[in-house]
This record gives structure tokens, C-alpha cells and sequence, in this order.
């Protein structure tokens, strides 16, 4: 199938470029990114709401506490280089629309994934939150530049990482998605053999994907 899959980061500049210069210069007739309706409007939403405290009900408490700290955390590292979280995908949107491209929101519900969060045992629950707490007021040393893609060597080790210290999270947030993403493409591909895709996710999911997608061709 004629499918093109690059990983990002979500707040590299390096990102924003390759994503941009890949789909003016290839002019694929569908980009699909790692976003879902309510994520994708977001980005274009110019007064940022903060989460209410009645997402409770719908997320649970710690599916609500990780998107408020998590979120806050991506907006602290995105200070740093000067970008907003999500630029990445935007920019493949606004590149889509210019060169006429339809564009496919291939990631999992975002609520789906809170409410798998809140699932989660609650011990691994608290351990996770206490580390999202400190990475958000750490001054450690990163093992990479922020503004560029991080290595796929490097991406690999956290995110390896991530299943061993939180397993239950690493399902939710990696794992299922995966699966969703993978069946999105199958799903373009399968209704669109002739199309040129261009498929932009996260770094953290391109060797989970591609893994999938191996065992399924």
C-alpha cells in the first residue's frame, strides 16, 4: 500500500519543518495525523479553555488529573523552544489544505483514552502522578535537544522505559492506541488503494505501528 509514516515530536520546530516540506514537496491526496476530532480542534481554538472540574464524571479523577497535568507539562517544554504542543500536526493540516489533501484523524478518542487511564490500578496511578508532579517543576538535564526529534534509539529506550515503570499506563496511552492507529490505516489503504498517504504520528508510536502493521501484511 502507497503509505508514508514519519514520527515527531509534538513541540519540535525540526518537526514542524519536515512535516511542512514532506507534504508540499510529495503532495499526498490524504495526510493522516495522530489526532482525533475533539484534539484537532483544539489547536484551532484561540481561547484555550481550561479542563473543567465536571470532566470528572466523564474521565474520572485520574483521567482528568493526567490531562491537567500532563497538558500543563507540554506547555512548560513548549515554552522552551518557543512552540506551541501540537504543532506538528498542525502544521500537516494547514500543508494538507494547501496542496488540496484530505486529511484523516486516525488517533483513539482522547476521552476513551482518559477513561482507560482511570482504569489503571490505583498504586500505579499515584507512582505516575507523583512523576508527572516532579518532571514538572525538574531542572534535570534532558537527554536530548527539545527543538529536534528525539533518536528512534532514544525514543525506543523511554518508551520501553514507560512499559516497565508503568505498564498499565503504557497500555492505555501506547499500546491501545497503537492498535487504533493501525486499524485507521488499514482502513485508508483498504477504501483508497490507489491514494498517496502521508500517515504523521508521534515519534513514541512509529516502532509500535510499524510493528503492527508488519504482522498484518
Amino acid at each position: 500500500m502507497p503509505v508514508n509514516i514519519i514520527g515527531t515530536s509534538h513541540i519540535a520546530r525540526e518537526s514542524i519543518q519536515k512535516v511542512r516540506r514532506l507534504v508540499i514537496d510529495g503532495k499526498p491526496d490524504i495526510v493522516a495525523v495522530e489526532l482525533d476530532a475533539a484534539r484537532a480542534n483544539a489547536l484551532y481554538d484561540k481561547h484555550k479553555r481550561k479542563v473543567p472540574l465536571s470532566a470528572i464524571k466523564t474521565l474520572g479523577f485520574y483521567g482528568f488529573l493526567f490531562q491537567l497535568i500532563g497538558g500543563s507539562l507540554q506547555q512548560k517544554l513548549g515554552k522552551l523552544v518557543k512552540t506551541k504542543p501540537g504543532a506538528d500536526m498542525k502544521a500537516a493540516i494547514d500543508a494538507a489544505r494547501e496542496v488540496n489533501a484530505e486529511i484523516a484523524l486516525i488517533d483513539q478518542p482522547i476521552q476513551d483514552t482518559l477513561k482507560n487511564i482511570s482504569r489503571i490500578r490505583i498504586w500505579e496511578k499515584l507512582k505516575f502522578v507523583f512523576w508527572l508532579l516532579a518532571s514538572m517543576f525538574s531542572k534535570q538535564d534532558l537527554d536530548f535537544e527539545l527543538d529536534k526529534v528525539p533518536a528512534e534509539d532514544l525514543v525506543y529506550k523511554m518508551i520501553s522505559q514507560l512499559k516497565k515503570e508503568f505498564p498499565g499506563l503504557y497500555k492505555a496511552i501506547v499500546a491501545d492506541r497503537d492498535e487504533h492507529i493501525v486499524n485507521q490505516i488499514k482502513h485508508l489503504a483498504g477504501h483508497f488503494p490507489d491514494k498517496k498517504i502521508l500517515v504523521v504520528i508521534g515519534a513514541g508510536h512509529l516502532k509500535g505501528v510499524k510493528t503492527l502493521l508488519a504482522k498484518n501484511q
